[in-house]
């Protein structure tokens, strides 16, 4: 554990620690053996631990616990990770904080977890732990076990004193009812069909359930469906299987931007690509359009997760003790101010303008679209799973989950975006189509013209995470 193993993780910048390292896997609370090598491995390694209880129901606790730690461990490409301890992310779950706590600390005395960074409560930060995932056996199989809540509501974030906002506490379902039993019973129905047809790795490791997470104390505020397969890395994802069929990404196209376009009155859709429509990025020369695109999705996310309005670049990047400030990273002049772009990207969508002051949450409204369109598929037998604003669903079931996505996106929108389709092709590359905009046929696709694999005309960004104002 001399930390010779472990890959440089990208770094940002904290009041209490300086550089710092970035966990990108977290232990959630979801798992269990999955065969009888399983369970009799984590018996001895319960041992090892010295965790082991008189009680059948203890040890079982103690398992999970393992369980969801040596599944994070996994899947983690820089061996580092992360594991909230918050009593409250453990109501009505498999086993306790406590549990969670001995399990732990058990790990880190004899030397399977290190604490790599300490938390900052300055900084609003957990621990960052190191792993080594080379001492968990290939052959052990995970399934998820269907315990916890479904739905999650955390009240307002807090805002110390530091200026730093941490997440808000669990609230008690029984202020959001009756709402709050009827989502909990159509996300239970999505995760028992999904549980018959799961979500896998190429080599066969199952993913855990959907949870939808409210924030700021509302059912009108975030409700984003969670799963630990969104911690994978766009290029890995296409290699997912579903039941051990291939998969796709079917990809709304300027999801937020169209989406406030239509909550302000907007009446049709922004085209194949909206952020072509800003001066900045149609005016780019050929090899920095897609550098452009990218900034101007940041300054959108930025806007939109302040309200509204912004009033200066984003933060920068530091790694390995260099800062990479917003201007540098995208080349723009020293002398270039936010506002500049900022005006550019109002002028083509200028509903934004309409954002600030109106406390409508844009998040919401996407999350609304797409799990409105994951259960109608459901009720169909298809399974799909969501990465915010695609989802991951079968290649032979695209044409039915185009049809869902379009009947929810005219529902809550007006109108219908444009869609596209990203899969491997038989030679590893990464194929897109678009769906085309209702014309009769809601199933009807066109490929992309000229060609069938990627190039410079379609942009498919991993998501980027919108926090709630």
């Amino acid at each position: 554990m001399d930390g010779t193993y472990f890959i440089e993780p990208k770094t940002t910048i904290s009041k209490q620690h300086g550089e710092l390292k970035k966990a990108d896997s977290l232990v959630g609370s979801d798992f269990e053996p999955a065969n009888n090598a399983t369970w009799k491995y984590l018996r001895n390694f319960s041992e090892v631990l010295g965790i082991v209880s008189s009680r059948e129901s203890s040890i079982l606790k103690r398992e999970r616990c393992l369980s969801d730690f040596l599944v994070a461990a996994r899947y983690s490409k820089t061996g580092l990770i992360g594991w909230p301890s918050a009593s409250d992310n453990f109501t009505d779950g498999p086993y306790t904080a406590a549990i969670m706590r001995e399990v732990r600390d058990a790990l880190c005395a004899q030397g399977f977890l290190k604490c790599v960074q300490k938390s900052s409560k300055a900084d609003g930060l957990g621990r960052v732990y190191a792993v080594d995932p080379s001492y968990i056996p290939e052959g052990l199989r995970f399934r998820p076990h269907g315990i916890g809540p479904a739905v999650v509501v955390r009240g307002k974030k807090v805002r110390k004193t530091s200026g730093e906002k941490r997440k808000g506490r669990r609230l008690s379902r029984a202020q959001f009812e009756p709402k709050f039993t009827e989502v909990e019973s159509k996300v239970k129905r999505v995760n028992a069909l999904n549980a018959d047809l799961p979500l896998s790795t190429a080599d066969g490791h199952l993913f855990g359930p959907i949870r939808r997470i409210y924030n700021n104390g509302s059912m009108l505020s975030g409700g984003r469906c969670s799963g630990n397969w969104q911690q994978v890395p766009e290029i890995d994802r296409y290699g997912f299987k579903i039941a051990g069929e291939q998969v796709c990404e079917i990809d709304l196209k300027g999801s937020y931007v169209n989406i406030c376009h239509a909550i302000f009155g907007g009446k049709y859709h922004l085209g194949k690509d909206p952020y072509l429509l800003i001066e900045f990025v149609k005016n780019a020369d050929v090899s920095q359009t897609k550098k452009m695109r990218k900034m101007a999705k940041d300054l959108v996310s930025c806007f939109i997760s302040n309200g509204g309005t912004i009033s200066q670049f984003p933060k920068g990047e530091r790694k390995k003790g260099v800062t990479t400030s917003f201007k540098e990273k995208y080349g723009l002049p020293k002398k270039a101010r936010v506002a500049s772009y900022l005006n550019q990207i109002l002028e083509a969508f200028p509903k934004l303008r309409e954002l600030e002051g109106s406390n409508k949450c844009i998040m919401n409204a996407e999350s609304d679209i797409f799990f409105d369109a994951i259960f109608a598929l459901c009720d169909l037998g298809i399974p799909s799973y969501p990465m915010h604003d695609c989802l991951i669903v079968r290649l032979e079931d695209r044409e039915t989950v185009i049809e869902a996505l379009q009947a929810s996106l005219k529902l809550h929108l007006g109108f219908v975006p444009d869609m596209d389709i990203s899969y491997l092709g038989d030679n590893g590359e990464v194929l897109s189509s678009f769906a085309a905009r209702p014309k009769g046929e809601l199933s009807e696709l066109f490929k992309l013209a000229g060609t069938e694999s990627k190039n410079g005309e379609v942009f498919n960004d991993d998501y980027d995470v919108l926090e709630d104002f």
